[in-house]
């Protein structure tokens, strides 16, 4: 049977980008891109053209570069850096790159050798992690350069199976380094990143909702009516993990077998009666299945397909009953995992697998390592889909607060998978927790599934463009320290801030802190609606049900507008489109049909939506490309976050360019809103204010294929945030003296200056908490005049 491991490389780069390298050179330069450079020494002159699990694609356009050879030195010059090299074995002075740009004073210079990891990449596991772990290098640094050694990886084959190194030939080992020397420009090393090592993967729009995993022993039936209950409570899900105990765990063949149980490939028929009737019902409720698999330990005499898989190796009697060791360089071992082991399992209706490898890092070629690295810092060496154990996995203590801040960090992570072992009482069912934990880890489950809109989009945007959806807040500000000094802080996707909540919170204002460094503009908090000046740096108080997420002026979010999504991540029906005021905005909306792993194998139906500042007009559809596979009509909700119209007349919808259309419109209640007027077209307008965004709704649903616009007046504008009401909210909650509140809100409600007022807090001997979250209103919006 063809072996399938035919991903496409191009390995060998173009000869007018190489220099050195001919059959009496023991140094080889090829330049990749501008920024990146691939380096070589081999005192036997030869040198490595295969692809190795680093750098598939080394054919790469020619970037324009100079080569200058001046006595003894050999000299390559870009646009970002300048190489100097004495044409001897590598040394610290003998080979050097400065980059360009005035990165730093006096550090922007490599020499061979450094290896300083630059701003980290992740790590090679979490298990057992307690706090933070070492991780590996990326490809950016403050510096402006990272080297990674290339030198012991593992190679391909022209037939794309995996073989080792060269042995080295003289004294010297083989050295085969890259260095990225891009400066500040991190997206752009990124981008070098992926052009040489290969693109993100285009991921299943299921992928993106709700993942439920336990460590845990359930009968088929337990499981789906575990499926039925978070149904009933309203909380979607879309992938189903079955760890280990899908096979044989604890059995007395495993156990004559001599085996530890952690490997299998058979179903306990004890748990699981008739497993193609189990994963149909899955199925049937939208949710996938990935099943664990622990390979180490090979094919025991006792599973069902062991026979096979024997007569499929060769090379052995089945009859004495030994295992077949697991060797991932075997060919016709791997042909058989896959095509006997695997392979039955998913006709069966298993949707894709969890590898918990085991392999480590000893095998048969040296340097395979096949374990996905992951942490927080993933997207610096380009790992933008991973996920983590929500709630911790092993021991650890029962935190209610805690769970719910890490559901709430969930959301808005790549992937949100809750996990939890087979301990009684560790468990990450919603229903087990206090009511407000609940509540806030329930709103958390179905918001992730209605941001799916915009998640698929981002996924969309990774693929093709090498954007990947969590980036730490340096990527876009490399040259403000303060995005350096906010490592927890993140951007995600092209339109949302997040600012995690990592801290419990005070006895007294029943709030936790976070801090934050907000960039230039104006930006306002999804779930408060407070709007906030940015360039500054600030502490962020939240209650348990909220989560600090801003959008700037022009960020457009799509949403599926359900509230409470159905499990699977359809493509909705209903639309919710939060767009914020103040500065132009623009968002493709894209959407498949689910076939096609490769973005360029997949034909988008994409759904531009275009807001114009200086008109207040708003743009949606028509779509494009192919598109049955959409609802034909769909309804649309917009809302504009901390935005009040002053007329409800002022508002108008229209179709393809027709009459204006009605609309019901939810007001944005402030003192000079005006609720009582009609709304555009026949509808009334609403009489209940929401305190945090003007939301309007089209009455009717509309052809995917039409243009709406929308107007709202021009040049509109952010709300002055209405300081009184959100401090009134702080002062209600906090847990202090009756007569302290009244003294309180005395000051801060008074005509006096802010400075006067922020004076008047900090000397008034409260607690520090209530003063940081009094003083983080009357300083968010200067608008305001802190009132």
């Amino acid at each position: 049977m063809a072996h399938r491991q035919n991903f496409p490389t191009t390995p060998v780069a173009n000869a007018k980008a190489v220099i050195g390298g001919g059959p009496d050179c023991k140094y080889r330069f090829t330049v990749l891109t501008d920024g990146l450079i691939r380096y070589e020494y081999a005192d036997d002159c030869t040198f490595e053209d295969r692809p190795s699990t680093f750098a598939i694609n080394r054919a790469l356009p020619i970037p324009d570069f100079r080569l200058v050879e001046a006595g003894p030195d050999v000299k390559i010059i870009t646009s970002k850096f300048h190489l100097r090299y004495d044409k001897g074995p590598f040394t610290p002075s003998g080979l050097s790159v400065q980059v360009k740009g005035n990165i730093t004073d006096h550090q922007s210079r490599w020499r061979y050798g450094d290896s300083d990891p630059g701003l980290g990449g992740t790590a090679r596991t979490l298990d057992e992690a307690n706090g933070r772990v070492p991780v590996g290098p990326g490809v950016i640094s403050t510096k402006g350069y990272v080297a990674l050694d290339d030198s012991d990886t593992m190679l391909f084959t022209a037939d794309g199976w995996v073989t080792g190194r060269r042995p080295s030939a003289g004294a010297r080992a083989r050295v085969d380094g890259y260095l990225f020397a891009y400066g500040h420009d991190y997206r752009g090393a990124l981008h070098a990143l992926y052009a040489v090592s290969g693109p993100q993967p285009l991921l299943p729009r299921w992928a993106l909702g709700n993942w439920w995993s336990r460590y845990y022993r359930y009968t088929a039936a337990e499981y789906l009516a575990l499926m039925d209950r978070f149904r009933s409570d309203g909380i979607p899900l879309s992938v189903g993990v079955l760890d280990m105990d899908w096979h044989y765990v604890e059995h007395d063949m495993v156990r004559a077998s001599g085996h530890s149980g952690w490997t299998g490939y058979s179903w306990d028929r004890a748990l699981f009666p008739d497993p193609p009737a189990f994963l149909a019902a899955l199925h049937e409720r939208g949710v996938r299945t990935t099943l664990n698999v622990h390979p180490a330990d090979g094919v025991a005499s006792y599973e069902d397909a062991y026979a096979d898989v024997v007569a499929a190796v060769g090379g052995m009697d089945g009859a004495v009953g030994d295992p077949v060791l697991f060797d991932l360089t075997d060919k016709s071992f791997l042909d058989a995992y896959f095509d006997i082991l695997h392979r039955r399992l998913e006709d069966d209706g298993v949707d894709f697998w969890w590898l918990d490898w085991q392999q480590g890092r000893s095998s048969r070629i040296p340097g395979v390592d096949p374990l996905p690295e992951f942490t927080a810092t993933a997207s610096n060496i380009g790992y933008a889909w991973w996920s983590h154990d929500i709630g911790g996995h092993f021991n650890g203590y029962r935190d209610d607060e805690l769970a719910a801040r890490w559901v709430q960090l969930g959301v808005f992570s790549p992937i949100l998978r809750l996990h939890s072992s087979n301990n009684p009482w560790n468990s990450k069912e919603p229903w087990r927790f206090t009511t407000e934990s609940r509540a806030a880890m329930t709103h958390a489950l179905r918001l992730r599934h209605q941001l799916i809109p915009y998640l698929y989009t981002m996924n969309v945007r990774a693929a093709r463009n090498g954007q990947p959806l969590v980036t730490p807040m340096y990527w876009d500000f490399p040259d403000r320290s303060e995005a350096y000094s906010v490592p927890n802080q993140f951007c995600f996707g092209s339109e949302l801030m997040v600012v995690p909540i990592t801290t419990a919170r005070d006895r007294v204002t029943r709030r936790a802190k976070a801090r934050a460094w907000l960039p230039p503009g104006r930006h306002v908090d999804l779930f408060s609606g407070i709007v906030y000046d940015g360039d500054c740096e600030k502490q962020l108080y939240r209650r348990l049900e909220d989560y600090a997420v801003l959008a700037p002026s022009g960020a457009i979010v799509p949403l599926d507008a359900a509230s409470e999504p159905a499990n699977g991540g359809a493509h909705p029906a209903h639309i919710e489109l939060k767009v914020v005021v103040g500065a132009d905005g623009a968002f493709d909306l894209c959407e498949d049909d689910g076939t096609g792993a490769a973005i360029a194998a997949v034909a988008f139906a994409t759904t531009p939506i275009v807001f114009t500042q200086a008109t207040g007009t708003l743009t949606i559809g028509p779509v494009s490309g192919p598109h049955a596979f959409l609802p034909p009509l769909r309804s649309w909700t917009i809302t504009f976050p901390a935005f009040a119209l002053t007329h409800a007349k002022d508002a108008h919808v229209s179709v393809d360019g027709g009459a204006d259309c009605p609309i019901h419109i939810t007001p944005m209640h402030t003192s000079d809103s005006d609720t009582g007027e009609t709304s555009a077209g026949d509808g009334p307008a609403a009489t209940t204010a929401n305190p945090h965004a003007t939301t309007l709704t089209l009455s009717s649903a509309v052809p995917v294929t039409s243009t709406i616009t929308l107007r709202i007046g021009p040049d509109p504008q952010l709300a002055v945030t209405d300081v009184a009401r959100y401090l009134f909210d702080v002062v209600d909650d906090a847990q202090m003296a009756f007569e302290s509140k009244k003294a309180l809100w005395a000051m801060v409600t008074s005509a006096k200056a802010l400075n006067v007022k922020i004076g008047q807090v900090l000397a008034a001997g409260l607690d520090e908490a209530v003063v940081g979250a009094v003083v983080e209103v009357l300083c968010a919006d200067a608008r305001s005049g802190g009132i």
